[in-house]
Order: C-alpha cells, then structure tokens, then sequence
C-alpha cells in the first residue's frame, strides 16, 4: 500500500510540471476529471484555489481539498500522513482568509492558530511562515502593531531559512506599511524598497504593483502629488495588464481619494466609482464599503445629496456586516450631519452615538499602543480632523487615557482632513491585504 503510494507521489511531480504550461482553470478542471489519485486531485485543488479570485467559487475546491486530506490522513502514516497535513493546514488556512475577508475576525485568528499549529508540528518551514503572516496581518487590523511587527519578525527569519524570496518581500511590504502607520516613515520607506527590489528580482509583477502602491502612499502623504499620481498610475496598468481585479479596485480607489484631495470631483467619482465596479464583481465587501463612502463624499461636494446619502447608507450596512470600527465610523458620521441639516434630529442623534462609539473604541486601542511612543502620539493628533465632532469631545478623551499612562503630550496645531486619513489608512491596509493574499492562499506543496 505504502510503495503504491510512493509511484503515485512520484507521478504527483509530473503532473506538477503540467501545470506550469496548462496554468488555465479549464485544463485544471480537464486534469481533475480524468484522475483517480487522491494526491493529484489535492494537487489540482491547490493550483484551482491559487488561480481563481471568485470567493465564491474557490471555496468549493478548498473544501474538497479539506475532504480529501482529512479521509486520507487517518489511512495513512510516515511522509504520506505529513504531506495531507501540509494539504489539511493549507485548507485551515484558507478557511480563515474567507472568515477574515467576510468580517469574522476571531474565527479567523483561531483557524490561522489551528494551522500554524499543524505545520509546526510537520515541521512545514514554509507554511509556518504563512501563518505567522497572517497572524500577523490579524493584529494589524486590530491596531496592535507591536505584536503585529512580533510575528512578521519571526516570518521574515523563516523566508530567509528557507530562501523564500517572494514571501520575504510579502511580509517586507507588510512591516513598511506598519511602520508608515506608527509614523515611522524612514522605516517604512526602508522596507518598502527592499520589497520592490524583490520583487522585481524574482519577476512578479502582482508584488511589484503592490509596491508601487504603497510608495503613492508615502509620496502623497510627504505631499508630493506628482509623484504618487505616477506610482499609482503604474500600478494600476501592472494590474489591468494582469487582470488583477482586486488591485485593480484598490488602484482606482486610491486615485480617487487622491483626486478628491485635490479638488478635481469629476475624477474622483469617475476613478471611486470604477473602483467600486471591480470590488463588487469579486464580492470584497471592504473595497465596496470604502468606494461606496468616498463617492459620497465626493458627492456631496458636486452638491448631489441623495447620491452621496444613498452611498453612506450602503457604506454602513457593508461595515456593520464587517464589524471594523474603522469602516463604520466614517459613514456614520457623514450621515449624522446629513440628518442633522435635514432637521431628523431622532436619526441623527442614532448616527452620533454610533461614530462616537466607533471612534471611542478606536482611540482605546491607539492609547495602548502609543502609551510608549510619544512622536507616534503627537503624528496621530496632527491627523485628528479640525469638525467639532474630533476637536474637543475625542480629543479631549485621547489626551486623559493617555494622560493616565503618564504620557506627556505636546500641544498640536496641524490638522488634516478626515477623508485623507481614510485614504492613507485604506491604501496601507488594502496593500498589506493584497501582499499577504499571495502568501496565505497559495500554498503549493513539494514532495
């Protein structure tokens, strides 16, 4: 039984090889069709989930993936129980990309866990990277950047074991963009760069396109327009050339943000609103969350109210589906002060308290993660919008929490919109979402 395994693991490697000349969903289909090996057909399934960008479709093929490595794990013993582990673990994995791309955040952390756990203990170099990642990623989202850096750390060190070239510059982007999110821009710049360099090394243009992303952020951040218009630029025909659709929405949501910044509205909408097209082909309720809220901002600058109304409330139920304080607070407030100018003082009152209470959960976590850093204490009040929403209430309850942490805060005066630091916020977050993706749903294995 174990040597008929053996041949067939053997033949396994020659159907790999296919794969490279019959990259295409229907020859991987064809293949499926015509073998009766559980081995291959894990195989075929991994090549299927790492091809399709549908999420509703590749979920399919990751549960027969689950299926199959789950019946032959209890048949089996020795390398061939190893490698349906590794076939196992790379199903938890993905299982918990679908759980945190849908919003369910802790189920998500618990099967990256469940995961991390079995390649530890197969010993599986490569998937414990992976996993390390997208714990990684989790704390990200949640603002913990220390244990969010913790585990990149310790990712980056298992890449260069294993000379994993296109993982490193994954999780390099990753820190960059931490590092620009603490304030840290010499940082951020640093390992951005070295991700670049990679990935124009190995050939992927995917990663190289990321990368480029995130330099806009940073130029447009330092206040060169130009020069992020140009990073953005390239990025985005790198994804229509690849026909990346998910990079594609977040390239034409960040042009739209940067447009809208710059007083040209007829361009935002018309970039946001592509945006918004692609997001909702490929079903990522964040990219339709975000494009939906800032085509209403621009909206309400061409003075069209029942748009920009219309794109808050869709914003909002996509966010409470999300569950992210982030993605809520931006479209509650906007309609707040929709209902307040229209005189519906009952729901604009239902609006207030729930930006209040999104912002207030935001600011408890940022307290504890600034309480021993000061420059990224006073960066974050220099971003703090100039409404009086922000100004006194929020304020006000930032400075006493950090205030009971012993922090000394020095009094600032800058301010810039609100509507820049969702930009800057979503562009760092949907590029880290793009360079992990590439790590945490492709797990080709070797044997």
């Amino acid at each position: 039984m174990i040597k008929k395994e053996s041949l067939t693991f053997a033949m396994l490697l020659l159907f790999t090889g296919m794969f490279s000349q019959q990259k295409t969903k229907d020859s991987l289909l064809s293949l499926l069709s015509k073998t009766f090996s559980d081995s291959v057909k894990c195989e075929i399934y991994v090549e299927l989930i790492d091809s399709e960008t549908d999420n509703s479709v590749w979920p399919k093929y990751n549960n027969e993936l689950k299926v199959i490595a789950k019946k032959r794990i209890a048949l089996s013993e020795g390398k061939i129980k190893q490698t349906y582990l590794k076939y196992l673990a790379a199903a938890i994995n993905n299982e918990g990309f679908l759980e945190e791309r849908t919003g369910h955040v802790l189920k998500a952390l618990q099967l990256y866990r469940d995961a991390l756990d079995i390649r530890f203990d197969i010993k599986d170099k490569k998937g414990i990277a992976n996993s390390l990642n997208n714990i990684g990623f989790v704390y990200y989202q949640q603002l913990d950047y220390n244990r969010a850096l913790e585990y990149y750390a310790k990712g980056i060190k298992v890449h260069q074991e294993i000379g994993d070239k296109a993982g490193m510059a994954a999780t390099l982007s990753n820190m960059s963009s931490i590092y620009r999110d603490k304030g840290d821009t010499t940082s951020a710049r640093k390992y951005i760069f070295k991700s670049l360099a990679i990935r124009k090394e190995i050939g992927d243009r995917r990663g190289e396109a990321n990368c480029y992303n995130a330099l806009a952020t940073g130029y447009y951040f330092a206040g060169n327009f130009n020069e992020a218009l140009k990073c953005l630029e390239a990025s985005l025909k790198i994804r229509l050339d690849i026909d990346d659709k998910e990079g594609g929405a977040t390239s034409y949501n960040s042009l739209g943000g940067m447009y809208y910044n710059n007083g040209d509205y007829a361009m935002a909408i018309e970039n946001l609103s592509k945006g918004l097209f692609l997001g909702e082909q490929i079903g990522d309720k964040q990219t339709i969350a975000f494009a939906l809220h800032n085509l209403g901002l621009a909206y309400l600058k061409k003075n069209d109210l029942p748009k920009a109304k219309e794109c808050f409330e869709r914003s909002l139920k996509l966010a409470r589906e999300l569950g992210f304080p982030g993605d809520i607070k931006g479209p509650a407030k906007a309609l707040y002060l929709i209902h307040k100018n229209s005189g519906n003082s009952l729901k604009a009152l239902e609006m207030f308290e729930l930006y209040v209470k999104m912002e207030d959960s935001l600011n408890i976590t940022i307290a504890n993660e600034f309480v021993r850093n000061k420059a990224a204490a006073r960066n974050y009040f220099s971003r703090l919008s100039a409404d009086s929403l922000n100004t006194l209430i929020l304020k006000e309850k930032l400075v006493a929490l950090m205030a009971s942490n012993s922090i000394l805060l020095e009094e600032e005066k800058s301010k810039t919109s609100a509507f820049l630091i969702a930009f800057i916020a979503f562009v760092c977050a949907l590029t880290i979402w793009l360079f992990r993706s590439q790590i945490r749903k492709k797990n080709k294995l070797k044997v």
